[in-house]
């Protein structure tokens, strides 16, 4: 039978996902015979999963009958000697040898070189003071084989061990990234929740971030029930432990300003903050385990920013909003006055400082960094790729046959019209494909859409059909597709991949238009600020029947001008309107009229919300959705269809429909109601 250990280890390794090239790294060491003495140093931000790696690698050393000893910095005093009296401490109670309380280091010491062994030190930050005693006269007194020295610090190995060449050949140096998206699905599996909406929430919100996974996890197998006092989610509890790292009120604006932005050069820094850095608080600000240099300056980590800004936004939300405002009107001023690649680079820093502004089913669809999910130029080898994603996963589509033969014109003709997104492996995961409105391009389009664009732009379509290519101002966005197929990347990020490249490419100083009958497509649209019309003359039988066509007039504008309107008028999420008092009947009317635009825009709820028939029932729309928008319910939704569809059914007879008792469904319907009526006068057209 074996001990509680050995099973508690067996455990711990069967729950451990990911670091598969760390964890054949140990591996390989401890299965040499006589392997050269090294160090491993991981680093990584709070939370990150050093701890439970070296976790790992003690367990691993355990099985290869390795001897090993853990240390916590944060407990060895900043002396030598206070670092001799833990180790001397832990080997008391985890003896080599027959080690007693009298046994002296030294004598310890000299036990540690005669035998195979592996040292872990966790929080190696808090050693400091000594490093150049642990590194130049401790460590040297070991043995040159055989021993395994792994050292875990929220901040990067230090100029002295780097400059030093006689250890440069026996360091590796791990830094520790956020989990991929299957790792992490694959521990949500092994904890017990299956695959649903439940587990995509978890997966956006943890962004591969272990700690926050295991917390979450931990929320949901035990629920706090005093409901006096709510326990703040998750991210809230890793970010403000990541906060208390800044010790000095001074570098509280730069943290702000790194939160908002995805990255900030030294410029930006002098420019946006109210009070510029100095050489000691920038070198400072660079030490923290969170914020990394990058090719753009100075940056947090992706997931450290994602959790401090649901911190900001809890703690702070009119400031954190004067903040970004005030940092947006600075880069539309640089936006402005820049061109070629540093215009690209400011809007799409600019998209993710405003990314929770693009949502798609309630789930924001940036990335924390939208840099890396740009699209590239269309390659040959693409094609086949494209035609998949069209018949098996999710497109705006026209018909199954136009989109086909479409795209294969396309690449024929306009290759430059198709941009890509593709995996690591090179595979393509998203695509669009859109063009210039011009006498050639209309000449090619009305093969395969006659009398599309006739109805899209009945007054202008001649003079269309003139214009070269010099002078047009119009793009018509023709094919988009996104795989579903199994990604690091979610659906709602590759659809993000779709959106910023069409704002940052093709909406400066442009007209954008697209016509589709895609309700998601039209949702995202509403989000982005287009006005919509329907699509007229068109018959059940012709591709884009009861299809709408959404238009955005940038003209003589830019990227910047539409983040700073979206900044101002948010369409999601804002407050309602105290001045537009909502009755139950005017609502309920509304909804009994759902189905009829022309009927919609003849109610007192039409008229109080200053909108026209077909925008109403959009609105309605969003409601009854697959996919509802927060803060609406399954129930909610469920009684609002009731409302809808059959309204003069009795409340018991509705009860007994929705499998509740009746004075469940008069509170249930009273809610559902009070959100409706707040939805409706919060949502800005």
């Amino acid at each position: 039978m074996g001990t509680l250990g050995e099973a508690l280890s067996v455990e711990r390794a069967r729950l451990f996902v990911g670091r598969d090239a760390e964890l054949g790294l140990m591996h390989e060491w401890l299965t040499l015979k006589d392997p050269p003495t090294e160090i491993y140093f991981l680093s990584g931000m709070g939370g990150i999963g050093k701890s439970a790696l070296m976790l790992q690698f003690l367990n691993m050393a355990q099985q290869e009958k390795v001897r090993s000893i853990w240390l916590d910095g944060r407990v060895c005093t900043d002396t030598p000697g206070g670092f001799l009296e833990s180790l001397h401490a832990f080997l008391i109670h985890h003896p080599l040898v027959q080690a007693s309380p009298n046994e002296s280091i030294s004598a310890i010491m000299a036990e540690m070189t005669r035998q195979k062994m592996l040292l872990c030190i966790d929080n190696y930050e808090y050693m400091h003071p000594i490093e150049g005693w642990f590194r130049e006269v401790f460590l040297p007194e070991l043995s040159a084989n055989g021993l395994l020295v792994v050292l875990a610090s929220r901040q990067d190995l230090s100029f002295n061990w780097m400059k030093d060449m006689a250890w440069q050949n026996r360091i590796r140096h791990i830094r520790l990234e956020p989990l991929a998206r299957r790792e992490a699905e694959r521990y949500f599996t092994l904890r017990g929740l299956r695959q649903g909406s439940v587990v995509e929430r978890l997966l956006g919100d943890s962004q591969g971030l272990p700690l926050a996974m295991a917390l979450f996890v931990e929320r949901l197998n035990f629920p706090i029930r005093d409901s006096a006092a709510p326990a703040l989610p998750v991210s809230m509890r890793v970010s403000a432990e990541m906060l208390r790292e800044v010790a000095t009120s001074e570098l509280k604006e730069a943290l702000e300003l790194l939160c908002i932005l995805p990255h900030a050069d030294s410029k930006w820094l002098g420019r946006l903050l109210e009070a510029p850095l100095t050489v000691v608080e920038l070198e400072r600000l660079t030490q923290f385990s969170f914020i990394r240099p990058t090719a753009g300056g100075l940056a947090l980590h992706d997931v450290a920013r994602s959790f401090l800004i649901e911190d900001f936004l809890q703690r702070e939300p009119e400031r954190y909003q004067i903040r970004r405002r005030s940092m947006m009107e600075g880069l539309a001023k640089e936006l402005k006055q820049a061109a070629g690649q540093e215009q690209k680079r400011i809007a799409s820093v600019m998209l993710s400082a405003c990314r929770d502004l693009f949502l798609l089913d309630s789930v924001s669809i940036f990335a924390a960094n939208v840099d890396f999910l740009q699209m590239q130029p269309y390659r040959g080898s693409d094609l086949p790729h494209l035609h998949r994603i069209i018949a098996e996963d999710i497109a705006h589509s026209i018909s199954a046959e136009l989109d086909h033969a479409l795209l294969d014109a396309l690449a024929e003709q306009f290759p430059e019209s198709v941009r890509v997104f593709r995996s690591a492996e090179g595979i393509p995961l998203s695509f669009t494909a859109g063009i210039l409105l011009c006498k050639e391009t209309i000449l090619f389009l009305e093969r395969f859409l006659p009398g599309v664009l006739d109805d899209v732009f009945p007054q202008e379509i001649k003079h269309l059909r003139q214009l070269p290519l010099e002078q047009s101002d119009t793009y018509y966005q023709l094919l988009t597709g996104v795989s579903t197929r199994a990604s690091d990347h979610s659906f709602h990020e590759l659809v993000g991949t779709i959106v910023s490249d069409m704002i940052i490419h093709c909406t400066a100083a442009l007209r954008f238009v697209i016509v589709t009958a895609y309700e998601q497509t039209n949702e995202l649209l509403r989000n982005l600020g287009f006005r919509s019309r329907p699509l007229s003359s068109r018959t059940e039988e012709q591709p884009l029947f009861d299809a709408l066509v959404h238009e955005r007039d940038l003209r003589g504008s830019d990227v910047g001008d539409l983040l700073l309107g979206l900044i101002a008028n948010p369409i999601d999420g804002g407050k309602a309107d105290p001045s537009i008092a909502l009755t139950e009947k005017e609502i309920l009317t509304a909804l009994t009229l759902s189905g009829h635009p022309a009927a919609l825009e003849q109610t007192v709820l039409a008229r109080k919300l200053s909108c026209g028939g077909l925008d109403l029932q959009q609105k309605l729309q969003r409601i009854l959705s697959a996919h509802p928008p927060y803060p609406f319910t399954e129930r909610d939704q469920a009684i609002v269809k009731v409302l809808a569809e059959a309204p003069p059914l009795t409340a018991e007879i509705a009860a007994e429909q929705l499998h509740v008792s009746r004075a469940t469904y008069y509170r249930s319907r009273r809610e559902a109601i009070q959100k409706l009526r707040e939805f409706l006068a919060g949502v800005v057209l």
